[in-house]
């Protein structure tokens, strides 16, 4: 029974149009043999091969061909990695401002009182977040909010209503 491996990335993307059939029981040669590419014309060859060698199809195991996929899937997520200035309110009002890559597992770290500065001061509330695909932008933009008091209040003036819960 083939699977879509497409679905996993969008149409624009190495993955999309590869069939794989029955992979638990077809030979690595097989798979590479059924291939069918989408558009394979209008696609460069540095992305239908994203850093394959294949030497000899015949003698690589499955593993090793599967694991490059997954390098392919996994690249595309770093190479659009978000990076987050947060700002939140705790219970007595007071502003937290912090910096991560996974807003949505950071903030459920804060909820669940995982972090030190902010266990006993729960519950906390997101009030605003601004994203970057530079780390080193959110970084500064972070230590400028912390660091520097009238760029913080600035961003208050402008989110003033959003700080009262």
């Amino acid at each position: 029974m083939p699977f879509l491996v497409g679905q996993l990335t969008p149409p624009e993307h190495v993955l999309a149009g590869f069939v794989f059939a029955s992979i638990a029981s077809t030979p690595p040669e097989e798979i590479l043999a059924g291939f069918v590419f989408a558009s394979i014309a209008s696609t460069p060859l540095e992305e239908i091969l994203a850093g394959f060698v294949f030497a000899s199809i015949a003698s690589t195991p499955l593993e090793e061909i599967l694991a490059g996929f997954v390098f392919i899937f996994l690249k595309d997520i770093i190479e659009n990695m978000m990076y987050y200035v947060y700002v939140l309110r705790d219970r007595y009002g007071k502003i937290y401002i912090g910096y991560t890559a996974n807003l949505k597992k950071r903030l459920q770290a804060h909820a669940r009182g995982h972090t030190s500065y902010l266990k006993n001061k729960r519950p906390v509330k997101l009030v605003y977040y601004e994203a970057y695909l530079s780390k080193k932008d959110a970084r500064f933009r972070e230590k400028s909010l912390k660091n520097y008091g009238s760029v913080l209040s600035g961003l208050k003036k402008r989110i003033k209503n959003s700080l009262t819960f």
